[in-house]
């Protein structure tokens, strides 16, 4: 389904709507984010074809972060919904889509130290997979590891020490 801006929706989320208090409870921030995560991945490859995805929460997150590049207007922006993306180090689904929020690897982003990461996690082989001749697959059943980390974010919050001043590295982490 369209409409005349180009907007698509997938008929697959229909079914998540028929209940609409039940939908309200859903992570449609985070499921937005899965899949602009999901299409930046691709959009790097040597010929993408086009970039899907939420690109107005990547507008947002970019004017956010690099305010340098903002338009210039009469009246502040404000950017609600790139301030409150949350700091939990999780898996992000959405059917077919599983990617890995490492927000331990840009804890500056958040005002806090930026200590060496950890090791990113590599989900090309999960990036690979799309709809294409899975349409029996029950995707909450083929993702149901992704989903108890989902499940179990609020105990991968980051937490750090503040950054007093203006933005930097520590000299471990620029080693």
């Amino acid at each position: 389904m369209s409409d005349k801006s180009g907007n698509r929706l997938h008929l697959m989320y229909l079914p998540l709507l028929a209940d609409l208090e039940r939908a309200g409870r859903y992570s449609w921030g985070f499921t937005c984010l899965a899949h602009l995560y999901r299409e930046i991945c691709r959009a790097i490859c040597p010929s993408p074809k086009k970039k899907g995805g939420c690109s107005l929460l990547l507008q947002s997150w970019a004017w956010y972060h690099m305010p340098f590049i903002q338009p210039r207007v009469q009246q502040d922006i404000t950017f609600l919904l790139a301030s409150r993306i949350w700091t939990s180090c999780t898996a992000l689904t959405s059917f077919v889509v599983v990617v890995w929020h490492q927000t331990d690897r840009v804890q500056l982003q958040f005002g806090l130290w930026q200590p060496i990461p950890n090791e990113a996690h590599n989900l090309d082989k999960m990036h690979e997979i799309d709809m294409r001749g899975h349409n029996d697959t029950i995707w909450d059943e083929q993702h149901a590891d992704w989903i108890s980390i989902w499940k179990d974010r609020r105990k991968h919050v980051i937490f750090g020490e503040p950054i007093q001043g203006p933005l930097q590295h520590t000299p471990e982490y620029l080693q």
